[in-house]
C-alpha cells in the first residue's frame, strides 16, 4: 500500500549548496555525522574461552609491536593513525607463543585472572589493555617528558593511547558501516522543524512510496524500503567472539585455533553452522540499525539504510541517490522560508512537472495552529496547469504526440483510477488553449 512520508531539509541542502531538489537527490549520511551519538552503536561484550581470549591478546600485542616498530624506524616522517594498525594481517601459528610471552609473567597472571569471568564489557577490556599498553611503553614519566620536547606529539600520544585505537579498529571485524536517509511519519513537530529545517526556514518534501513501501531510485536497481525506527533503546548485545563476520576465512580461523592447534568451543558455532550463524548475525545488525533511545521518540522517524560494502567506504558523491520525481508529491514551506526561496522552489518544481508530464503537485505553507498547538499546513493556490500552458506556448511544444500515445495506451491497459483518462482530458484542455 502506498504511504506518504516527510523529509525536512535546510535551504543549503535543498537549493544553494547541494541542489538536492534540482538534482532529485536524497543524501545518505554516515552515522558518525548524525546528531544522535548512539547512531551506529554496537553493544559489544566479550564472552569466550581461553583460546579466543589468548588469540585476541596476541593480536593486540602483534599490532602494537608493528606500529611501535614503524614509529621507531620512521619516527617523525609519518603520522600514526588507525589506518596504520595491521588488524587484517595474519599471525603465523609458530609465532603466536612468542607474542604471548612478551606479556611477561606478571601480565600473564593478570590475564588468566581477568578472563576467568562469564562475560567482559568493552570498558573492562579497555582498562585491561591500557595496563598492558603502558607496561610495554616502559618508563611513562620519561616518555611524558619526551612528549613535551618532541615536535610530533601526536605520534607519541597515539602510542600511549594505542589500546583505545585498537578497540576502535577491531570493530571492523564485525559489521559493515551503514548510511542513513531520514524521513518522518508526520510534519507537525515544531522541534523537528526547528532542528532539521534550520529554524523553520527550510522546506519539507512529501514523498509517496510504491505499493511495496519503497521509494524508487533511478541509479539503483531496486527501490529502497522505508523502515520504522524503534525507540525502546534496547540495542542487541553482541558477543565480539561470535561476530567476526567481515574478516577473511583464514584470519577467522586463526582466532579460533591456538598455537597447538586446539580449537575453541566457538569454532563449530561460528564456522560449521554458517546458515544459523548468518541469520542471527544479520538479524542483530538489522535490529540495531533501527534502534534509538526514547529521547528521540518525538521524531517518529522512518529511515532508508544504505549498507556499506564490507571494508569499502562509499564516497559522499556516491551516496547521493537520484529518486524518481513521480514519487515527490508536494512540498511544505516552513514558517520562516523566505519568499524568494519559495519562488525558486516553485520554478524548479514547475520545470520538473513539465519534464515528467505531471499535472498535479501540492504546495503547502506551514503555520502554528493555536487549536492543535503544533505545526499545521494549508494548501497554496499554485496552478501547475496554467504554468505548463504558458511554457507550452512559449516553447511551441507539440503535445499531440503524447495525446495520441495516451489514447493508444488507454485502449491497451486497464485504466487504473482513471489516471490515463484524466491526463488525456488535461492535454485536450492544454491543446485547446494553446491553439486559441
Amino acid at each position: 500500500m502506498k504511504k506518504r512520508f516527510y523529509r525536512i531539509r535546510n535551504l543549503d541542502s535543498l537549493l544553494d549548496k547541494y541542489k538536492e531538489l534540482e538534482n532529485q537527490e536524497i543524501f545518505f549520511q554516515s552515522t558518525d555525522k548524525l546528531n544522535d551519538p548512539m547512531e551506529g552503536f554496537m553493544d559489544f561484550i566479550f564472552k569466550g574461552d581461553e583460546v579466543v581470549w589468548k588469540n585476541l591478546i596476541i593480536h593486540f600485542i602483534f599490532c602494537f609491536s608493528k606500529v611501535n616498530l614503524i614509529y621507531q624506524v620512521i619516527g617523525e616522517k609519518i603520522k600514526l593513525d588507525n589506518k596504520i594498525i595491521p588488524i587484517f594481517e595474519k599471525i603465523d601459528l609458530q609465532k603466536k607463543q612468542y607474542y604471548f610471552d612478551l606479556l611477561g609473567d606478571s601480565n600473564k597472571n593478570k590475564f588468566y585472572e581477568f578472563i576467568n569471568k562469564d562475560s567482559i564489557s568493552r570498558s573492562e577490556l579497555e582498562s585491561f589493555l591500557k595496563d598492558i599498553n603502558l607496561s610495554f611503553i616502559g618508563d611513562i614519566s620519561f616518555l611524558e617528558s619526551k612528549i613535551f620536547e618532541n615536535d610530533n606529539l601526536q605520534n607519541l600520544q597515539f602510542l600511549l593511547n594505542f589500546y583505545s585505537h585498537y578497540l576502535e579498529v577491531i570493530e571492523q571485524f564485525t559489521y559493515p558501516k551503514y548510511y542513513i536517509a531520514s524521513f518522518l511519519k508526520e510534519s507537525y513537530n515544531s522541534s523537528v522543524w526547528g532542528h532539521y529545517g534550520q529554524g523553520h526556514s527550510g522546506v519539507c518534501l512529501i514523498f509517496e512510496t510504491n505499493n511495496e513501501g519503497e521509494i524508487p531510485f533511478l541509479n539503483v536497481y531496486t527501490g529502497l524500503k522505508l523502515k520504522e525506527v524503534n525507540y525502546n533503546g534496547n540495542f542487541e548485545e553482541i558477543n565480539f567472539f561470535e561476530s567476526l563476520g567481515k574478516i577473511p576465512q583464514p584470519l577467522v580461523e586463526s582466532f579460533y585455533i591456538d598455537e597447538n592447534k586446539n580449537k575453541s568451543i566457538l569454532f563449530d558455532k561460528v564456522l560449521n553452522n554458517q546458515e544459523e550463524w548468518r541469520k542471527l548475525f544479520w538479524d542483530k545488525y538489522e535490529k540495531n540499525k533501527l534502534t534509538k533511545t526514547k529521547d528521540w521518540t518525538y521524531e517518529k522517524e522512518y529511515r532508508i539504510v544504505l549498507n556499506r560494502l564490507m571494508d569499502y567506504e562509499i564516497k559522499e558523491e556516491d551516496r547521493k541517490l537520484k529518486y524518481d520525481f513521480n514519487c515527490l508529491k508536494g512540498v511544505i514551506f516552513g514558517i520562516k522560508t523566505p519568499q524568494n526561496k519559495k519562488d525558486e522552489i516553485i520554478e524548479i518544481i514547475i520545470n520538473k512537472c513539465h519534464e515528467n508530464n505531471i499535472l498535479d503537485f501540492e504546495f503547502y505553507q506551514a503555520f502554528y495552529c493555536k487549536e492543535s498547538k503544533n505545526i499545521q499546513h494549508k494548501k497554496l493556490d499554485v496552478n501547475i496547469i496554467n504554468d505548463l500552458i504558458k511554457k507550452a506556448k512559449q516553447n511551441k511544444l507539440d503535445l499531440n504526440i503524447e495525446f495520441l500515445t495516451l489514447n493508444k495506451r488507454k485502449e491497451e491497459i486497464d485504466n487504473e483510477n482513471g489516471e490515463v483518462e484524466k491526463r488525456i482530458s488535461k492535454l485536450e484542455e492544454i491543446n485547446n488553449i494553446k491553439n486559441t
